[in-house]
């Protein structure tokens, strides 16, 4: 009896320790893995409407990416982890899936 309450104790122990590791590592790559920043803009001749900036902030060696680029009085922006854009992932979902592999007959049923 005794030995099935050290192994239910040692089951809890492991996985508390697991969660524990994970937890040190998070908080040291936040810690010390530094957050890096490039930015460069120009203007053209005298007109405030020809400047073009673009900036970039990255973490974790290019893993979370975030990109901005001032053009024409435009903002355009990009967002990708680990090399994988996340704006067009949440575009992609917000548009209707449809379906090509049903006939036009049968849409043209459904659809009276």
């Amino acid at each position: 009896m005794l030995h099935i309450l050290w192994l239910i104790l040692k089951f809890i122990l492991i996985l508390l320790g697991i969660v524990l590791g994970l937890l040190l590592l998070a908080i040291l790559l936040i810690l010390f893995c530094p957050v890096r920043y490039r930015a460069s803009g120009t203007k053209e001749q005298d007109d405030w409407k020809k400047i073009r900036g673009e900036g970039q902030i990255s973490w974790l060696f290019h893993g979370v990416v975030l990109r901005a680029v001032w053009a024409e009085g435009n903002l355009q922006t990009s967002f990708r982890l680990f090399g994988i854009p996340v704006d067009k992932i949440l575009n992609r979902r917000k548009k209707p899936k449809s379906i090509p592999w049903i006939p036009q007959r049968v849409r043209r049923i459904k659809g009276k």
